[in-house]
Order: structure tokens, then C-alpha cells, then sequence
């Protein structure tokens, strides 16, 4: 397999391409390899324009094989209809190829030289497709290469961390060891060469750019992490005693033993960074890759702790206009309730359940129609209480079909899902525990087959690729 590299140059031309109201972000490469493109398909605007730029920046950084033209990201938000289904997101991708980017598509199969990697949400999908030369030489048109890199997205889209998760699926689809039994760092491939005596060569340069995008990816997310702790570090460090102080003020049922454990945890977490933080004194802007990856961990640690306690504020803050009569902290909250009963009446099955969960919808919608009442917060709290139940009732009844096997841990006060609530009278949203049934689901329906990645499209497209569910 011939590598090349794409760092040479990154910035020969922009273009900016509508799509609706977002634009897609089109970065052509070097004069001297133009052929090859790295571009973001961002339709819903889920991503922001730092990030598509900062991705197809990262993206263009990597190593490629030869036979790859271009890279072609999709990012989607509420593509389905509502519709939520096996092929799904193999049907977005196609439908969405053939009305906006018609170059991706050639007959029935994706175009030659393309690698397309992406992701819905509404429901949580992620994929990669590729053209026929594109899926033969980095084995991708189903197996075990097609479902590591599918998982090695996961963990960060269901976070939101949509950037880091895209550039994971890249890296592992473009090394051909990843789906082998190899270690990936080329060595299983050696082995596998020196017995077969051929496509030594290949695979362990496949092994050897695989490393090097891996450290590669590593520093550059150190020097995210670095410029957001020293953006971010101070400013938080300087609100600390306030944000402090409006925890403890906060009276209402809201604020639990529980949430005011969860705000000292970040708290202290924070103010134990204080003398990692100064020993960041030691890189700058211009240290090379080196000296980021040695601060890995740390930078991580560091931004992670200073989000979480950046995160924990603003829920504090809604927890505190919502106890003070904010009328849209108070529209918002109940809004939130509304939307969980009507995603709880589409699912149930049980028309008990359902019902149930309508007249909850019903009360929910009523109560952010009468923010300003006297006695909204004891509205709310019941309304915590009774959706609990059905919740419960939910889960209990109907998303018992398969072993739980997903850890079942409900969002704290400083996670970026904490909804204000969360936790009184053990609620937790029923969107919450909707993603963790359908992880079991994916979970059981991997150990009953060779893989859980489905390749198939409705319209009967043979496109190489496929999706699952994160």
C-alpha cells in the first residue's frame, strides 16, 4: 500500500457551499496533490463552524492510502422523520448523497476514491461508506474492520464529542490491521506477511501511518485542550467562590443532598488542578507534538474538570432562576418534561403507559403555560414524582426483554445532559433511559451475530459501508 501524506497544506482555497441554512465547509488540500478534498456535510448546523473548520483541519493532517480521493464527513440532527429503523441512517446517507452531493454517488455503488464517514442524531447512528476501490483495499465493506472503526466513535458521540469521534472512525478505517486480530501497531500484520510472504509491505506500512496518526491526533488534542484550559482555567478559578456560594443558597427540593455532593466532588476536583495547571508553564503555542503528548493526560484532566465545573455553573444557575421565579428557566424546565412524556407516549407500547404518559405530557404543557404561579415549584416537584413512575413502569415492563448490560448512571449536576430535576424522586428523563435499552439491544443483538453493523439500504443501493447504533 503507497501512503501519502496530507500535511503539506491545508489552506490553498475555502469554499463555502449552502446547504440550508448551513453552510458545508469545503477545504481543497495542496496544489500538489488537488485532487484530494476533505469536506463537511453539515445540514442541521449541529456542528459550529470552529468545529467543522477544526475537523477538517485534523482530518487533512492524517495519512491516506492512495486509492483515497476524498473525505466526506456527514453530520446530521433530526434526519429520520421519526422513523427509527436498522438501515436508517444507510437510507439518510444515500438519499442525502443523491440530492445534495451527487459526486458521492455513481449507479448504485458510492463513487470511486471516497471514504465517507458519519453521524446522525434522533436516532444515534454512526457510519462509514465507501466507493468499491476505496472499501477493497482497507476491507470495508462489512466484518470486523467495519465495526472497529464504527465503535471507535462511540464513546465520544454519545457524548457529543462529535470532532474527536469522526477523526477515531477515520484513523481505524484507514488502517487495515484494525479489523485483522492485529494489534495495530503493524506488528500482528509482520507476522501475518512473514507467513504468507505477501503484503508484508502493505500491511505494516498500514501499521506504521496508523501510529503516527494516532500520536498525531493525540498531540492535537492536547493543544485543544491546552488552549481551552487557558482560555477558560481563570475565569472559572475566579468565579469559584460564587458559584460556591449560590449552591448552598439554593432551598428548593431541586437541590438535594445528592446535587450539593455532586457540586463539592467538582469543586474540590478543580481546586486540586492548581498545580498541574502551573506546571503548563513549561509548553507554549509553539512546543512541538512531543512536549503536547507528554502533557496528554494532564491537559485532558485539566480541561475535562474545568468544563464539568464550567457545566455544573450553568445548571446551578437555571436551578436558581427556576427557584426565583424566571419565567422562561420555568417554561424551559417544564418544557423539558413535555418533551420527555411525549417521547415516553411514542415508545410505550402499553396503552395503560401511554396514557399515562399523555396526561403527564398534558399537565407538563400546562404548567409552562402558568410559569408565574404561586405554586409552580410544587407542581413541578409532583410532576418529578409522577413521571418517575411511569418511567419506572416503562423500564420495568417493557425494556426488560433483553440483559442489561449498559451501566445505568444518571447525569450529574456537572454533565453536559443534567436537566434541572434530574434525580428528585429518582427521576431520571425517559430519553435517558430509552439510550440505555437501545444499547443493551445493540449489545444482545452483536452476541447473537457476527456483527451488529447493518450494511443494507431500502432502495436496494449497493453502496459499501454501513451504520449502527451508539
Amino acid at each position: 500500500m503507497t501512503l501519502r501524506s496530507r500535511v503539506i497544506g491545508l489552506v490553498a482555497a475555502t469554499v463555502f457551499v449552502g446547504i440550508g441554512t448551513a453552510p458545508t465547509l469545503v477545504f481543497a488540500q495542496d496544489a500538489q496533490d488537488p485532487a484530494v478534498t476533505v469536506s463537511v456535510e453539515n445540514p442541521d448546523g449541529r456542528l459550529s463552524d470552529s468545529d467543522a473548520g477544526r475537523l477538517v483541519e485534523r482530518a487533512g493532517a492524517l495519512e491516506y492510502p492512495e486509492v483515497v480521493d476524498g473525505v466526506t464527513y456527514l453530520v446530521f440532527d433530526d434526519y429520520s422523520g421519526g422513523q427509527d429503523y436498522d438501515s436508517v441512517f444507510n437510507d439518510a446517507v444515500e438519499q442525502y448523497a443523491r440530492a445534495q452531493r451527487p459526486d458521492l454517488i455513481d449507479g448504485e455503488f458510492f463513487a470511486d476514491g471516497n471514504l465517507i464517514v458519519g453521524v446522525g442524531y434522533n436516532p444515534n447512528f454512526n457510519g462509514v461508506y465507501c466507493g468499491n476501490d476505496v472499501c477493497d483495499e482497507l476491507d470495508l465493506w462489512e466484518g470486523q474492520h467495519l465495526d472497529r472503526s464504527l465503535e471507535a466513535a462511540r464513546d465520544d458521540l454519545r457524548n457529543d464529542n462529535i470532532v474527536s469521534g469522526l477523526l477515531a472512525t477515520t484513523e481505524v478505517a484507514l488502517d487495515p490491521t484494525a479489523g485483522s486480530g492485529g494489534s495495530g501497531d503493524g506488528s500482528g500484520a509482520i507476522v501475518g506477511g512473514i507467513l504468507g510472504g505477501v503484503g508484508v509491505v502493505a500491511a505494516a506500512a498500514g501499521g506504521t501511518y496508523a501510529v503516527r496518526n494516532r500520536n498525531k491526533r493525540r498531540a492535537n488534542e492536547a493543544r485543544d485542550n491546552y488552549a481551552f484550559v487557558m482560555a477558560h482555567y481563570g475565569s472559572v478559578a475566579g468565579r469559584l467562590d460564587a458559584i460556591d456560594v449560590r449552591a448552598h443558597s439554593l432551598t428548593s427540593p431541586l437541590a438535594n443532598a445528592k446535587l450539593r455532593k455532586e457540586w463539592e466532588e467538582v469543586r474540590d476536583k478543580f481546586l486540586s488542578l492548581h498545580d498541574e495547571v502551573q506546571d503548563f508553564d513549561s509548553i507554549t503555542t509553539d512546543s512541538d507534538d512531543k512536549a503536547y503528548r507528554s502533557k496528554y493526560d494532564a491537559l485532558k484532566q485539566a480541561a475535562q474538570t474545568t468544563r464539568q465545573v464550567a457545566t455544573a455553573e450553568e445548571n446551578i444557575n437555571m436551578i436558581y432562576a427556576v427557584e426565583h421565579g424566571d419565567r422562561p428557566a420555568r417554561m424551559q424546565a417544564a418544557d423539558d418534561l413535555y418533551r420527555d412524556m411525549l417521547k415516553a407516549q411514542t415508545v410505550a407500547k402499553s396503552d395503560v403507559l401511554q396514557k399515562q404518559a399523555r396526561e403527564l405530557g398534558d399537565r407538563a404543557f400546562a404548567l409552562r403555560d402558568d410559569a408565574d404561579a404561586d405554586d409552580f415549584l410544587d407542581q413541578y416537584v409532583q410532576l418529578l414524582s409522577d413521571c418517575s413512575t411511569v418511567v419506572g413502569l416503562i423500564d420495568e415492563q417493557e425494556f426488560s426483554d433483553v440483559k442489561r448490560t449498559t451501566e445505568r448512571e444518571e447525569p450529574r449536576l456537572y454533565d453536559s445532559n443534567y436537566r434541572v430535576g434530574t434525580g428528585v424522586y429518582n427521576y431520571v428523563p425517559f430519553g435517558m433511559v430509552y439510550s440505555w435499552h437501545q444499547r443493551d439491544v445493540e449489545t444482545h443483538e452483536a452476541a447473537q451475530s457476527s456483527s451488529s453493523t447493518n450494511t443494507s439500504f431500502s432502495s436496494g443501493f449497493s453502496g459499501g459501508g454501513g451504520s449502527g447504533r451508539f
